[in-house]
């Protein structure tokens, strides 16, 4: 993967038995505001610039990874994705926790 060193990932896997039908609800909601691509399986939701979101789908998790330029939003993405599914599963618990890396910035050449 080719990223911008300053990029901070976050990544988080949600146990669902319907993990492929959540990440097709956001994304049905987000083409008013962001490029989507979704199909059963999978989905992206490009928000400008080098931020992202993708979503992996499986019979038992929902698998998201969130790329981001700077950690203050990548905390609002978390929180948007995290929220979602919650509102779409309101029966089904689910739990959400993220691990981050911090952005590094580049270092300089040895001379």
């Amino acid at each position: 993967m080719n990223e911008d060193p300053m990029t901070t990932i976050s990544r988080t896997v949600i146990a669902t038995g319907n993990a492929s039908k959540y990440p097709q609800q956001l994304c049905k909601y987000a083409p008013h505001h962001f490029a989507v691509e979704y199909n059963p399986h999978s989905a992206g939701i490009a928000f400008g610039g080098n931020d992202k979101v993708e979503m992996v789908a499986d019979g038992t998790a929902l698998r998201v990874t969130i790329t981001a330029g700077d950690t203050e939003r990548i905390g609002e993405r978390e929180a948007a994705i995290a929220d979602h599914p919650r509102r779409f599963a309101f029966r089904e618990p689910l739990v959400t926790d993220w691990d981050r890396s911090e952005p590094v910035p580049p270092q300089p050449a040895d001379l």
